[in-house]
């Protein structure tokens, strides 16, 4: 994907801090590698999504408004929120094999959410030029073939930028983290440089 080095920059340095503060909390040793990123659509995404998923939202405040989403796997989100509340790993083993998602992993998982945000505040407001502030939203699921998609849910309508990223935890196989940035919020972050024309040379 051209341009967008420094949101390319930010969200490396936020998800790589993301990780370790995480892990922190989890007690378990995490990290979160930027390994790729791509221009999509709402309609491109979901067509080749095959696995339930947990969508995180963040608000953007003050001078860069919009809203972008944290895309988990249905399986890593309940991996992570389990291990939080203490389960046993066999136990862990299978809720992820049979996607059981409980009230309290929901509670678990928003504390993930805030402890992730708080490294993209961070990083965010370190790097812009303008006061940002993001403000995390409850997680929610998404089953393909059982959840309708609408133009609003689990994401709106529209062009994104894709950032996906590794997860990796000892003792489990974890697979992306996909952070979704709507286009036109992107071009705030990073606006494209806009190339002047040279005027024609008279003869």
């Amino acid at each position: 994907m051209d341009g967008y080095t420094k949101l390319n920059e930010m969200l490396e340095s936020a998800l790589k801090q993301a990780g370790e503060e995480s892990g922190m909390l989890l007690g378990q040793e995490l990290t979160i590698s930027l390994t790729d990123s791509l221009s999509t659509s709402k309609t491109a995404f979901f067509s080749d999504l095959d696995d339930a998923i947990f969508v995180i939202g963040v608000d953007s405040r003050e001078a860069y408004v919009g809203q972008f989403y944290l895309v988990f796997s249905l399986r890593d989100a309940i991996v992570m929120s389990s291990t939080l509340l203490g389960i046993p790993p066999a136990r862990i083993q299978e809720k992820k094999r049979l996607s059981i998602i409980e009230s309290d992993d929901f509670d678990a998982f928003s504390e993930i959410g805030n402890m992730i945000n708080g490294s993209f505040n961070t990083v965010f407001q370190g790097s812009l030029a303008n006061k940002v502030h993001l403000k995390v939203l409850a997680p929610k699921k998404f089953i393909p073939d059982i959840d309708k998609l609408t133009d609003v849910e689990p994401i709106p309508e529209g062009e994104y930028l894709m950032f996906r990223s590794r997860l990796e935890m000892a003792g489990q196989e974890l697979n992306y983290l996909d952070v979704l940035i709507p286009v036109s919020l992107g071009n705030q972050f990073d606006p494209p440089v806009v190339v002047a024309e040279e005027p024609p040379q008279s003869a």
